[in-house]
């Protein structure tokens, strides 16, 4: 059976990522931060109890990445989904991401999650992705690190994911000769606890668009941004 290793699994997009591949007979590495915030992981578990592995991993820690990988290692990993992400602060009453009230220690924070955490996430596991014959790599970024479609002056969060978008763009050049396929998504709004109530799409039909694009884009489309729905983002 294909194998998945999904990051920010206890939650949202990356949730429901795991529960749609769990129903496609996947199997499952469910990672998270905390082990004491995956009540829903637990009873996808007792659903698929030979198809899901709940896993400790912190992105921000390296050593936490590089442990998890240690215990894996020689384990085949067909496709590895980097979800995990952070918005940062948004309302300008307080800790901001607006000019004129930048918390920098904040913005190095969702650099490091958004855009060095994914690239050190593939480098930890590379070697379970060589086993693999799909060699498959999901990146989730966002619109508002576009250029041309996002202009919200959400500093933080949009310079992190331009940069997730563009170190992405370029593994995928230097990767394709080896066989590897990174699909960069933008999931849409969501409405997730990131994403927020008054977000104007589910998260469902979200996942679901991005698990079809995966399972029907070639390889030479490998590199692309690619909203949900199969739409090419401008950036």
């Amino acid at each position: 059976m294909p194998s998945v290793l999904i990051t920010g699994s206890n939650r949202g997009i990356g949730l429901e990522f795991t529960k749609q591949l769990l129903s496609k007979n996947w199997d499952c590495i469910a990672t998270c931060r905390d082990e004491n915030k995956n009540d829903d992981l637990r009873e996808l578990s007792k659903i698929f109890p030979d198809k899901i592995i709940i896993e400790q991993m912190d992105v921000l820690d390296h050593k936490s990445i590089d442990n998890l990988a240690v215990k894996l290692k020689n384990r085949k990993i067909d496709m590895l989904i980097n979800n995990a992400g952070i918005l940062g602060p948004r309302s300008s009453d307080k800790t901001s991401q607006f000019f004129g009230n930048m918390d920098y220690d904040y913005w190095d924070l969702v650099h490091k999650t958004n855009t060095v955490a994914p690239f050190k996430v593939v480098e930890a596991f590379f070697g379970n992705l060589e086993i693999s014959k799909q060699k498959k790599i999901v990146i989730i970024s966002s619109t508002v690190g576009s250029n041309i479609e996002m202009q919200a002056p959400i500093f933080s969060y949009a310079s992190s994911k331009a940069a997730a978008t563009k170190v992405f763009t370029l593994l995928s050049k230097v990767l394709r000769e080896k066989g590897y396929n990174i699909y960069i998504f933008c999931p849409g709004h969501v409405k997730t606890e990131m994403g927020s109530e008054d977000a104007d799409l589910d998260v469902e039909e979200s996942v679901e668009g991005m698990v079809k694009l995966i399972e029907n884009l070639k390889s030479s489309q490998t590199g692309h941004f690619l909203r949900y729905n199969g739409e090419k983002v401008k950036y």
